[in-house]
């Protein structure tokens, strides 16, 4: 109880190192024409960043243990089998495990989710307000409509096509702030990794567009290593990205980011074959975030969102309105 203590107490004080704004050193936002703002220097409140995003890493590292201890198996279901030895708790201590696990993710969610998305909002270059903040998708109505956005799935390529995805906010890109793509996709990184131990039964649409935005933004705007350096060089062979070792790319190792995404797959697919309505979000979510119009939550003067399908069996989206008549 008192470590749980401590590291609850940990991650509520990191957050008070907030400088307001994520920025990774040496990274350098894209020129634009007119800036109605300025970056900070990264001097001024860059180790508070860095120290936040540590914490989050260990809470979600920590959630993870948590749940296998109580023995939730892939499915969130609850799992009788035999653990290794060590990681069965006793019967007094699983109130506490349980109490832990529910603390960690309101902390998460409720705490640092906000704190990353508003980051991400400054770094990819888009005015915050522009946008309400929505219910959190809880049903196919207004709140799961403002709690959404547009978009592109996977490697479809469809960013900006069918209409309304190139200008769905009606925003000069000219007078938009510089964009910071490096910071933006550690930070997509990281919002993806707060899904990480998400079962299927917790999905649900601001888990689900965020995993999206995630997915479909790296694949775009991030150089995966495919052969890294080796040890104590840096940089990849390719001259690309620094090694994830803990000081570049990521911040996290780059196997870690994959092995999510390819772990909730195929839950993500289901939740949008059962969930249409909140599936066409969704998918706005992701275009207006990778084609820079918006953000992933709706805004009040955002289109209502068009009707995606699939093609083919492969998780592949593209709007009807791209379909051939």
């Amino acid at each position: 109880a008192a470590l749980a203590e401590t590291l609850l107490t940990l991650a509520a004080n990191a957050l008070e190192l907030d400088p307001g704004y994520f920025r990774m050193p040496g990274s350098h936002p894209a020129s634009t024409s007119r800036r109605p703002h300025t970056i900070p220097s990264p001097s001024a409140g860059g180790s508070g960043c860095h120290a936040i995003l540590a914490a989050l890493r260990l809470l979600i590292r920590v959630q993870g243990v948590v749940r296998y201890m109580l023995g939730y198996d892939h499915q969130g279901a609850a799992n009788t089998a035999p653990r290794p030895r060590g990681m069965q708790p006793r019967p007094e201590a699983r109130p506490i495990l349980e109490q832990l696990d529910g603390a960690i993710a309101a902390i998460l969610w409720g705490r640092y989710f906000p704190l990353l998305e508003r980051w991400n909002d400054r770094c990819l270059g888009v005015r915050a307000e522009a946008t309400a903040e929505g219910s959190g998708g809880g049903s196919a109505g207004r709140g799961a409509a403002r709690e959404s956005g547009g978009g592109k799935d996977g490697k479809t390529g469809n960013t900006g096509g069918g209409g309304q995805g190139g200008g769905g906010n009606g925003a000069d890109s000219t007078s938009l702030p510089a964009r910071d793509t490096a910071s933006a996709a550690v930070l997509q990184a990281h919002l993806a990794l707060l899904c990480s131990n998400t079962t299927p039964a917790e999905l649900d649409f601001r888990c689900v567009s965020t995993l999206l935005v995630a997915h479909v933004y790296l694949a775009n705007f991030y150089s995966w290593d495919v052969d890294v350096a080796p040890a104590g060089l840096g940089h990849d062979t390719a001259g690309g990205n620094p090694a994830d070792t803990g000081g570049g790319g990521l911040l996290l190792p780059q196997t870690e980011v994959l092995s999510l995404f390819q772990r909730q797959r195929c839950r993500l697919l289901s939740w949008l074959q059962q969930n249409p309505r909140l599936a066409d979000e969704a998918l706005e979510a992701v275009e207006r975030v990778v084609s820079r119009t918006g953000h992933r939550r709706r805004a009040d003067r955002d289109p209502t969102a068009r009707g995606w399908a699939t093609v083919g069996f492969n998780g592949r989206y593209v709007p009807v309105t791209e379909l051939p008549a």
